[in-house]
């Protein structure tokens, strides 16, 4: 969608559920995360029925994993864990509030390596 010459930016697709995927990466030359990911889903407009998103460990893009991870040593759920990450919050503004669906989880308990979660 938006990506600056420097790879930061947003990137998003809407798949045939309407549930939309992003990618996002800001820096210096973006808008902050947060204007970014509200953007891409006035992009779609209300073909938009909730978020799906893949954590998974390692490179610039992994801190809702770490966030998700913290979460769980903390003793939350997977679910709020999932709640308390970037996207999770994000989410929950723009109206996806109900249901979380853990689609994938590998690695050990507060330790995970790949997440997929979808926001309803």
């Amino acid at each position: 969608m938006n990506v600056a010459p420097s790879g930061n930016g947003v990137i998003a697709d809407l798949d045939s559920d309407g549930l939309v995927s992003f990618v996002i990466r800001s820096g210096p030359d973006t808008p902050r995360g947060g204007e970014m990911f509200n953007s891409a889903l006035a992009h779609f407009g209300g073909k938009v029925k909730g978020v799906k998103a893949y954590w998974q460990n390692g490179g610039q893009l992994s801190d809702n994993l770490n966030s998700f991870n913290a979460a769980v040593r903390n003793g939350a759920s997977l679910e709020d864990a999932a709640r308390a990450t970037f996207t999770g919050k994000m989410s929950q503004r723009a109206g996806f509030s109900g249901s979380v669906e853990i689609t994938e989880l590998r690695g050990m308990p507060g330790e995970y390596t790949n997440v997929g979660v979808i926001f309803r």
